[in-house]
């Protein structure tokens, strides 16, 4: 979130090439449609290791939360994109802390 705030401009970049490859013909298609799945299966298995670890609850299902997140994270760039006032750190720091605390161990 920092490094986006500091270079906007490659933030917008990334995010008009996502949209603009939704078309299965785009040449950045198959890329984007590869880095999603990579991204929701990193943050599955992290959360999966966190969860072996004893760190969060083991009733998690750690594929939904990993979507959840990986969602937000791209969602609340947008909502930065185009009102740059809002703060994307602050968005995700409350998100992530709220995050932390419904899967947190109980």
């Amino acid at each position: 979130a920092e490094a986006c705030e500091r270079e906007p401009g490659l933030a917008t970049l990334h995010t008009v090439l996502q949209v603009e490859s939704f078309e299965p013909d785009h040449p950045a298609h198959d890329y984007f449609k590869r880095r999603s799945r990579i991204l929701r299966r990193w943050m599955e298995q992290t959360l999966l290791a966190a969860q072996q670890a004893g760190e969060v609850r083991a009733d998690l299902d750690c594929a939904s939360k990993g979507r959840e997140i990986v969602a937000f994270l791209e969602g609340a760039a947008v909502v930065w994109l185009v009102d740059p006032k809002v703060s994307l750190v602050g968005l995700y720091t409350d998100y992530l802390a709220a995050v932390e605390a419904a899967i947190g161990v109980r």
